[in-house]
């Protein structure tokens, strides 16, 4: 689980607490994390609208080679609060299901 500042790409919180974490799940939350905070969007809606079709998200916004740095699975959600005007937090979970 990973809770990422928006403004300032602060990491206040992370924690590697399931069993079979690897390495790997820290680029998922990296990934799913840019998604977030490039489209305003949970990265599972993001996953919706593209039909998981990450190739296409990447045509579409001519990503090019940091096409990368974008995932969009599920895990990946905003922390809005109206007092601050909009979003405060990312919130980032990998290794779970899809749904």
């Amino acid at each position: 689980m990973n809770i990422t500042s928006p403004n300032s790409n602060q990491l206040p919180f992370h924690a590697c607490s399931h069993p079979g974490t690897t390495p790997g799940n820290v680029i998922w939350v990296a990934r799913k994390c840019a998604t977030v905070l490039r489209w305003v969007v949970s990265s599972y809606s993001t996953h919706k609208k593209f039909e998981a079709d990450e190739e296409n998200l990447w045509r579409k916004f001519a990503l090019g080679p940091k096409a990368g740095e974008y995932a969009i699975h599920s895990g990946g959600v905003l922390v809005m609060w109206g007092v601050f005007d909009g979003l405060v937090a990312v919130v980032v979970v990998s290794g779970l299901k899809q749904e």
